[in-house]
């Protein structure tokens, strides 16, 4: 009898093994194949690098939006520019094969539960940062005082939201910093 389950248990394992390396080269061979389908749309605009202008003119073609939709997006004129800011990773206004891919692949499917817990603790973390920076601005402009009596010991830290924040409130890093040196 145990002799039995010895090769019972053995035959389950090596079927196991098997079913394991199946999977991994059916995931291989899946993700072989979207890749080339990502190849394929991105030779029907013929360019090494797309700009708005022309991906817009492209997507038009209901062929190049069927391909997309291959690939679980749903392109239409309405919504053209947002997916070209999306795919375009490093502001350049172009994108290339490689941006392309990239983009894709981040879009396609359905968002996950880590990607939206992600954008969530980022906006969150954002969103204190500028309150905190506009709550101390507000103080100080209210009582025309300078930044660093307003703040106190909190100057520091109003440098250090100013800096990580300071595409949004232009000029606030230098006000800061030069009330900072005359204190």
């Amino acid at each position: 009898l145990n002799i039995v389950t010895g090769v019972f248990v053995e035959n389950t394992k090596a079927m196991l093994n098997q079913d394991e390396t199946h999977l991994v080269m059916e995931t291989i061979e899946a993700r072989r194949q979207w890749l080339e389908e990502v190849k394929q749309l991105w030779n029907t605009f013929q360019t090494r690098e797309l700009d708005l202008e022309s991906f817009s003119e492209r997507v038009k073609d209901v062929r190049i939006q069927a391909l997309f939709h291959k690939l679980g997006l749903e392109v239409e004129s309405e919504n053209v520019a947002g997916l070209f800011s999306l795919l375009d990773f490093d502001g350049t206004g172009t994108v290339n094969l490689d941006e392309f891919a990239m983009g894709i692949q981040m879009l396609h499917g359905q968002a996950k539960n880590i990607d939206m817990a992600r954008m969530r603790h980022q906006i969150m973390a954002l969103s204190t940062k500028v309150g905190d920076m506009l709550d101390l601005m507000q103080c100080a402009s209210f009582t025309q005082s300078p930044i660093s009596k307003v703040c106190g010991s909190r100057s520091g830290e109003l440098r250090t939201i100013a800096s990580s924040t300071s595409s949004l409130i232009p000029g606030c890093i230098a006000r800061v910093e030069h009330e900072a040196a005359e204190s």
